[in-house]
Formats: C-alpha cells, sequence, structure tokens
C-alpha cells in the first residue's frame, strides 16, 4: 500500500507571507499633527503644546475651545493646567491658561468652533488691568507646527511586517529545507 506524498509544511507558509505582505499596504490613517504655542512678554515666556486640528469640543460656559490635563511651562516650571481657547465675538479671543489671567486677542483658531484648526504665526495678545489705573500689558503668542517627527501608524506596521519576514526567512534558512520523508517497505 502506497501512501500519498503530503506537501511538506514550512514555516512560514506562503499564504500567510502573503496575508502579512497584504497587510502592510499603507492605510489613511495619520497621526495627529501638534502645534507649539510660545508666549512672551514682560517678564515671562510660558509654553505648551496642543493638537493642530483638535475635535470641536466646547468648556461648559460654551464659545471655547477646551482642554484639560495639559503640560504647561510658566517661567521654566512645568504644571498640568486647563486651557481654553474662546471665540472672538463672544468672549474676546486669544487664550485663557490655569489660573492666570485671560490674554485676550483674536481667535486663534479656524474656521469654527465645530471644526477648529489653529492658525500658526505671530500674534498679539493683551490683558488688561480692570481697576484703576486701567492699564495693558502686552504679549507676544508664537505657534509653530511641532518639527519632532510621529511615524504614521502605517510605516510602523510595514516596519513590524518587514522584521517579521525577516525573522521568518532567516527561521527557515537555519532550519534547512523540509524534506518529505520516504516510506521504506
Amino acid at each position: 500500500m502506497t501512501r500519498a506524498k503530503r506537501s511538506p509544511m514550512r514555516f512560514p507558509s506562503r499564504f500567510a507571507l502573503i496575508a502579512l505582505t497584504a497587510l502592510a499596504i499603507p492605510r489613511p490613517a495619520h497621526a495627529t499633527p501638534i502645534d507649539d504655542f510660545l508666549l512672551t512678554g514682560p517678564g515671562t515666556t510660558i509654553s505648551f503644546s496642543l493638537p493642530a486640528s483638535p475635535p470641536g469640543n466646547f468648556s461648559p460656559g460654551a464659545g471655547a475651545l477646551y482642554f484639560t490635563g495639559i503640560s504647561v511651562t510658566d517661567d521654566g516650571v512645568t504644571s498640568v493646567d486647563s486651557i481654553e481657547a474662546p471665540t472672538s465675538p463672544t468672549f474676546g479671543g486669544g487664550i485663557d491658561i490655569g489660573a492666570l489671567p485671560q490674554f485676550m486677542g483674536v481667535q486663534l483658531y479656524g474656521p469654527s468652533i465645530l471644526d477648529p484648526t489653529f492658525t500658526t504665526g505671530s500674534f498679539t495678545l493683551y490683558t488688561e488691568l480692570l481697576a484703576p489705573p486701567f492699564t495693558e500689558t502686552f504679549y507676544a503668542l508664537t505657534i509653530t507646527p511641532d518639527a519632532s517627527p510621529t511615524p504614521e501608524p502605517s510605516t510602523l506596521l510595514l516596519v513590524a511586517t518587514a522584521l517579521f519576514l525577516f525573522l521568518a526567512v532567516r527561521y527557515t534558512r537555519s532550519t534547512g529545507e523540509s524534506r518529505p520523508i520516504s516510506i521504506t517497505k
């Protein structure tokens, strides 16, 4: 009686390699861009980072983008604060940082509070003393795109797949070619 010869199973199978290669095709997922904020004025330097195009979220009073748990560096001291970016016509524009006074000025995002994207560039903001002598203090705010590269998820998937294929080929070579077992009578 002769047994039918089966094809030897090799690691990884060709089907697995084809499936993994198909998974490596880039997808349109992208890392979230970040904008860096630098506020300078008389005796103060404040810096923090926010998503360049945050989801349209609102403060409890509405009329502002609201962020919590943001790392803010104020004259070299880092703390975690909430930040609001108010709408211009309703709340004076500018930015509110934690317990600091409101830095008023232009609205820092567009086209709307429902679909915001921060505007990069330099802006003049001010605080005002609401009691005599009613003085205003001016500050410069610079919003720049974050320069640190963040790999996109599809790039990470390509690198992981290439590493897996490399290790699979190396494993197959180190174990030698699979040979069919011969049946003797």
